[in-house]
């Protein structure tokens, strides 16, 4: 678990440094928090396995404003 609620995710995400995050929503804070630290987000398929296969093809929708 990562303390800090957001904030703390946000430094542990940023640790990683990836290029991309997939979610079915994103509240504006971390939306945001997110884009700022160059990260694009993108909507998911059905599965796990079909959405990186998906995002490694290019072939995600991006999220471009928060969900929430």
């Amino acid at each position: 678990m990562v303390a800090g609620g957001g904030a703390g995710f946000f430094r542990f995400l940023s640790s990683l440094r990836p290029d991309a995050l997939i979610a079915y929503t994103i509240g504006s804070g971390a939306f945001y928090n997110a884009r700022e630290m160059g990260i694009k987000i993108y909507k998911p398929k059905r599965t796990v396995g079909e959405s990186v296969k998906a995002l490694l093809a290019g072939e995600l929708e991006e999220i471009r404003e928060p969900s929430e």
